[in-house]
């Protein structure tokens, strides 16, 4: 019999910062929070006031904060979570200077060890978790007021995330011990050393890349995934800057007649992405994969449905959820949270513009000249 979630309930908007307040305000026993992106703004605030709270009663309250995602506003966040007694660490603090020494050595020197540092300081923490007693919020939302109507208006971002009760969150909580226990510790080149058998990676209900063979294991049971698919791939990924296995998996696919369809940004917060992932475009459709840009606004989502299989978290299909970040997704396992997630994906298709063979001629010059430039340096977008 296959493992389940005891609940789950998805999230379509930053309104689910609503439900993740409310139960921190009713936590009893710990708080673990993991941001890749944790801003100095009304919904940072607002949560830091409910963390400080919860301290007050007498809960452990721990926040890991990437030292990347979060550089800007951490002298100002940091300070205040420690006067209110939350535990707070920064993974991966980045230095205060640019090192042109050590890019020097990397680059021109070909200096093993300080190639090493750099590899260190590019692996970023890109999970964005909030585990909360026995429930787990985890998806592609981070703690920022871009993700709400309240604050952003009709440019709130497009995002899914997902509210989890069940067994499995302990492998969440194992995740983040990890890292809290890692984030000080310089040129480490994993996080940790998996708890589980190599086969049990692709069966769990949580999937962590948080050391080599995870990465390798988990890619290898995505292109096997969509290689023995039958039905449907639908992906929704904010970065789309594919591995060439995942091409010619996803070619295969639509070559045997499999509705492929994926959604892709028009616009991104990364500016330059959509000119990378354009030069994806003639191979893809050209095999029949269908891709629709998304228009409404900013789509940061990372969802997956192929079959009857679905996965939602914080993975885009691009080289740094591959290869360099900490990434979790978490496999659904309602027929109706399923349901769901595909309905959503079809009414996000009505917010799209599909990209035909005919419109591949129209992508402008300096767009393809810019993607050329950056196809070299893919492996660290």
């Amino acid at each position: 019999m296959h493992a389940v979630w005891k609940k789950e309930k998805l999230f379509f908007s930053g309104d689910s910062f609503h439900e993740v307040v409310s139960e921190i305000n009713k936590a009893q026993s710990k708080i673990d929070l993991e941001a890749y992106i944790f801003e100095d703004d009304k919904l940072g605030r607002r949560v830091i006031h409910a963390l400080a709270k919860a301290v007050s009663r007498g809960v452990r309250v721990r926040v890991l904060i990437d030292g990347a995602g979060s550089t800007k506003w951490l002298p100002v966040i940091m300070p205040a979570m420690k006067q209110a007694g939350i535990d707070v660490r920064v993974y991966r603090p980045l230095p205060s200077r640019i090192d042109f020494v050590l890019l020097a050595k990397v680059f021109l020197l070909s200096d093993s060890l300080s190639t090493k540092r750099l590899h260190w300081f590019n692996g970023r923490n890109h999970r964005k978790t909030i585990l909360i007693d026995d429930v787990a919020f985890l998806g592609s939302m981070n703690i920022t007021g871009k993700h709400l109507y309240q604050v952003s208006g009709n440019e709130f971002w497009r995002d899914t995330g997902i509210r989890l009760e069940g067994k499995a969150i302990l492998q969440l909580s194992e995740a983040f011990e990890r890292a809290w226990q890692c984030c000080h510790s310089p040129l480490r080149e994993e996080i940790g050393v998996s708890l589980h058998g190599r086969k049990s990676f692709t069966q769990d209900l949580v999937r962590l890349n948080d050391s080599r063979i995870k990465r390798r294991v988990l890619n290898q049971d995505l292109i096997k995934r969509i290689n023995g698919s039958k039905e449907r791939i639908w992906i929704t990924s904010a970065y789309f800057v594919p591995k060439k296995s995942i091409i010619r998996a996803l070619r295969r696919a639509a070559l045997r007649k499999v509705d492929v369809r994926i959604i892709v940004p028009e616009v991104s917060d990364v500016f330059f992405l959509p000119w990378l992932t354009k030069l994806f475009y003639a191979r893809l459709i050209r095999a029949g994969v269908r891709i629709f840009e998304y228009r409404q606004r900013m789509l940061h989502a990372k969802t997956i449905i192929i079959d009857h299989w679905a996965m939602v978290g914080t993975s885009n299909l691009n080289h740094r959820s591959f290869h360099h970040d900490l990434e979790v997704d978490a496999v659904l396992t309602s027929p109706s949270s399923k349901q769901e997630l595909g309905e959503s994906f079809i009414e996000d298709l009505k917010q799209t513009r599909e990209i035909t063979k005919k419109e591949l001629f129209a992508i402008p010059s300096y767009q393809k000249a810019a993607g050329n430039f950056l196809f070299p340096m893919r492996y660290w977008f």
